[in-house]
């Protein structure tokens, strides 16, 4: 997978994100060949779900409106990864 992660972010300018309810998502991620910063873990509850999948909503506007400079956006914020904790 993680091969399959960097070809396709290399040659075909994907955007991957992992996410993972009552898991350590940026461990698991990056074992799979995810960035750290573009995994995070939620609780499996509907405020920590809404609150992740808020956050990727954000981070593709964000991307978006970066345009030309969007590699050097970051994915979540720690302030994202409170909310989707419940926190």
């Amino acid at each position: 997978m993680r091969r399959l992660i960097q070809r396709q972010e290399a040659e075909y300018n994907w955007d991957f994100v992992f996410l993972g309810s009552n898991l350590d998502a940026v461990e698991v991620g990056a074992d799979l060949g995810f960035q750290r910063g573009k995994s995070m873990t939620d609780i499996s509850t509907s405020v920590g779900v809404t609150a992740a999948f808020d956050s990727v909503a954000d981070y593709q506007h964000r991307k978006r409106s970066a345009r030309v400079d969007a590699c050097s956006v970051s994915a979540f914020t720690p302030e994202d990864r409170r909310r989707a904790r419940g926190e």
